[in-house]
């Protein structure tokens, strides 16, 4: 069988989340996304039909580089770092394109504190291990929360996803990693991290979270959705993001491939 026939027996899921300016697709208290119709049919002189988007680099679904908190050494800044020289472009596609590693976390949701985090754990994370094998710096490790699933919604009815949690700190948070599973990953050698989930990083300890994991150069995916179609181990994740000189981040599309012989 031939590359192209092995991609062609696989099923393919989207794990991308919709973009426009009604759904919650910034990080709250950020500038939220905007569209502008430019050009329209109607124009006999130039009739196309074309758009303005203006959007921060974390919109949607999307990957934090290095640099989202972690400076450059020579800028002088505490918490530098090599890693902090590693922006967007600088990012090598094959560092996107990971094994996926599918752990469970959808039980977690609402069991914290409003305003806080429910832990996933480094006993979780062995948990899955037992069961699933060991985790190597080969593996892209995503949680599956369902959190998108449930509250990526456009108007009113996104509240839940961040503002709820993030500003108004009436409900609890989502799951996330403690810092001792980050450690644990980190320690594996893994550079590729997962969450259907506005942020990688528990909301009460969310600074420290992303200190720690792109200070160690574990790059964070945020806000997929759709992880529930993929087993614990056997797809393929790719991460497709924008090419932005000197970006923090990028929004982009998260898809995986999953071979026919792993459906269940």
């Amino acid at each position: 069988m031939n590359f192209l026939e092995t991609f062609q027996q696989c099923r393919w899921v989207d794990l991308s989340v919709p973009l426009s300016a009604e759904h919650p697709a910034h990080w709250p208290g950020n500038i939220p996304m905007s569209v502008r119709q430019l050009g329209w049919y109607d124009n006999l002189k130039e009739p196309y039909f074309n758009r303005l988007l203006t959007m921060e680099e974390h919109t949607g679904t999307h990957f934090d580089a290095p640099p989202h908190f972690i400076p450059a050494p020579e800028l002088g800044f505490a918490r530098a770092a090599e890693a902090g020289r590693q922006t967007v472009e600088q990012v090598p596609i094959e560092a996107l394109i990971k094994p996926a590693c599918v752990i469970d976390a959808s039980d977690l949701i609402g069991h914290a504190e409003n305003g806080k985090s429910p832990r996933v754990t480094l006993a979780r994370v062995k948990a899955w291990e037992e069961s699933n094998g060991t985790l190597t710096a080969q593996d892209a490790v995503l949680l599956r929360t369902g959190w998108t699933d449930r509250f990526y919604r456009p108007g009113t009815d996104g509240k839940f996803h961040g503002n709820a949690p993030v500003l108004e700190k009436s409900v609890p948070a989502w799951p996330a990693p403690d810092r001792e599973a980050l450690g644990y990953l980190i320690d594996k050698g893994v550079k590729l991290f997962g969450t259907d989930c506005p942020s990688a990083g528990l909301l009460d300890e969310i600074v420290e979270c992303h200190y720690l994991a792109l200070g160690a150069g574990l790059l964070f995916v945020e806000n997929l959705t759709n992880l529930a179609a993929l087993p614990p181990r056997g797809a393929v994740f790719f991460f497709l993001p924008l090419k932005i000189v000197g970006g923090s981040g990028s929004p982009g599309r998260a898809i995986a491939a999953v071979p026919t012989e792993k459906q269940s």
